[in-house]
């Protein structure tokens, strides 16, 4: 597997990386020159960024590899229910989907708030002083999804988010 691989170079550069550092942090403070320490500096910044840049786009596949396993889990379960599973194990990991629905709450004032609002069975002389809590009508949106139920009236878009959390699996559960 090409990730494994990868990530084991990683690890060798890493380690190479943080002897740098190290040493980099003694002659610092020690014998190196005014100019060294600010061309050192100056690199510094400049792994900074890189570093940074790569940290991102690790996410951004880490993200894509998560909604794809929670996309297939979802897919599989709506076509096969009583193959239904919690998680999905790989050699290394375990991978934990997230299925969430993401409603649009609908601004103050409309139609729509109005009919929000009279079904949660808001007084309408506190209406005003209201405020939907986004994280809670999504938990609530996600809960009448997994019953079979439709969005709350007022409702009229929501869209479903798909993630996973990666666990580390134990030594003694590796297929190994």
């Amino acid at each position: 597997m090409r990730a494994e691989e990868l990530h084991d170079e990683l690890k060798i550069f890493l380690d190479k990386v943080y002897n740098y550092l190290s040493e980099t942090e003694d002659s610092v403070k020690t014998t190196m020159t005014m100019p060294d320490r600010v061309d050192t500096g100056f690199f510094m910044r400049e792994m900074e960024k890189l570093l940074e840049e790569i940290r991102k786009d690790v996410k951004a596949r880490k993200e894509l590899c998560g909604s794809i396993v929670a996309m297939s889990i979802a897919k599989d379960a709506l076509n096969n229910p009583e193959k239904w599973e919690e998680f999905v194990e790989g050699r290394f990991a375990k991978a934990l989907p997230h299925i969430k629905s993401l409603p649009k709450i609908p601004k103050r004032g409309t139609p729509e708030y109005e009919e929000l609002c009279e079904w949660l069975k808001v007084d309408k002389e506190l209406e005003p002083f209201i405020s939907m809590r986004w994280s809670t009508l999504c938990d609530l949106c996600t809960e009448l999804a997994e019953e079979g139920k439709k969005l709350p009236p007022g409702i009229r878009h929501a869209y479903t988010e798909y993630t996973t959390i990666f666990r580390r699996r134990n030594n003694r559960d590796s297929k190994e």
